[in-house]
């Protein structure tokens, strides 16, 4: 239970940071600079619902996805590539449970 306030309190600040005003950003590349960000927080999501619901995989995959989902929502400029940098990432990090 830890482990998802831990992920939850992590996903609510990058929420908080997603909602600040940013300067127009360049185009949005596969390897940009945001990516590893993306990897970050939603490797340790996946990490912290995969401990949460270690009998439950496309629960805690479900779960997962929600901060990525949100912010991406809350963007102004929602990008296709940091929600797949998400999903990707999520994945990896159930993996080492799953």
């Amino acid at each position: 239970m830890k482990k998802l306030i831990a992920a939850t309190l992590m996903a609510a600040s990058t929420l908080a940071c997603a909602t600040q005003e940013r300067p127009p950003q360049p185009k949005d590349e596969w390897n940009g600079n945001d990516k590893a960000m993306h990897f970050g927080v939603s490797f340790v999501i996946g990490y912290a619902t995969a401990n949460q619901w270690p009998k439950e995989p496309l629960k805690a995959w479900a779960v997962a996805l929600i901060p990525g989902v949100l912010k991406e929502a809350t963007d102004q400029k929602a990008s296709g590539k940091d929600m797949a940098a998400n999903i990707l990432w999520v994945v990896q990090g159930l993996s080492l449970i799953h």
